[in-house]
């Protein structure tokens, strides 16, 4: 990456939080990328796979049957430590020194505003259960989504996207993008 500004090409997706993180890594390497943005998961494996670019930025549970199979190799994790299952690829925090949390896909379950307090909390109790279950975490596993826990209590998820959203405007900011007025 750092043999010549814009050498290093990465087949990327074209929404936030990849690009806000590639920003992060990019600003912490020192280095600036050629990104190809595409929205097709097969044409971005693929680019890389095929030689025609040089890195694959994506998940782990989207690229785990190619790192099986040989195909594509992983050579950094956007992570404070190292993941269990690649124990020898360095993360950015542990190996690298970035005091930074990541930016997490998350998902989660909205009530509309006045909902009764028990009704919450029910909810909540449902929704947690449903997680704990077999079938879930058998997808959880197959997915590789375990890496993490990924399971967040309605107080830590409040958290997690009031944090996400400070990321986004540092960086929006940083990268010259637009910002929603009041933020």
């Amino acid at each position: 990456a750092q043999q010549g500004e814009g050498n290093l090409t990465v087949s990327n997706i074209n929404i936030p939080m990849e690009l806000v993180s590639m920003a992060v890594v990019e600003k912490h390497f020192g280095f600036k990328a050629k990104q190809v943005l595409t929205g097709k998961s097969a044409e971005r494996f693929g680019a890389v796979i095929g030689g025609q670019l040089d890195v694959l930025m994506e998940q782990p549970g989207d690229v785990s049957k190619y790192v099986e199979a040989g195909q594509l190799k992983p050579v950094l994790a956007l992570w404070p430590t190292r993941f269990d299952n690649f124990p020898d690829v360095k993360a950015l925090g542990a190996d690298y020194g970035l005091d930074w949390d990541p930016l997490l896909r998350f998902r989660g379950m909205f009530v509309k505003q006045g909902t009764p307090p028990e009704i919450v909390e029910y909810l909540a109790e449902v929704f947690a259960e449903a997680y704990k279950s077999e079938e879930h975490q058998d997808f959880v596993k197959r997915k590789s989504l375990d890496i993490v826990d990924s399971f967040r209590s309605r107080a830590d998820t409040t958290k997690i996207i009031e944090d996400s959203v400070d990321v986004y405007i540092n960086e929006f900011r940083a990268l010259g993008l637009p910002i929603r007025e009041g933020l």
